[in-house]
């Protein structure tokens, strides 16, 4: 079946308002079940153990949450605002 050029433009629209509206974190949470059907498929088709593949699995997305709450928390456009207004101020006061 064919697709015109203006259904096409559409969904390609579509999709970029989609991805451009997800966050970091939204990724990192769609990410995870994708390393556990991963590791289904490995040992489906490959000869590596399942408890091989689940760990590794696991082991990814313990890694990938660390870093999401840990090294690059979520922080609020508000709290950042607040923190730099309070360095400026600060600067300011010690001239």
């Amino acid at each position: 079946m064919a697709v015109s050029d203006n259904t096409r433009n559409r969904q390609e629209q579509a999709r970029n308002r989609l991805l451009s509206q997800l966050s970091r974190y939204d990724l990192l949470l769609a990410v995870i079940p994708v390393l556990f059907m991963a590791a289904v498929l490995a040992y489906l088709f490959t000869p590596l153990s399942l408890h091989l593949a689940m760990g590794a699995s696991a082991v990814t997305s313990g890694l990938l949450v660390a870093d999401a709450v840990y090294f690059h928390p979520p922080t609020d456009a508000r709290d950042v605002a607040d923190a730099e207004s309070v360095v400026e101020r600060s600067a300011h006061d010690g001239e």
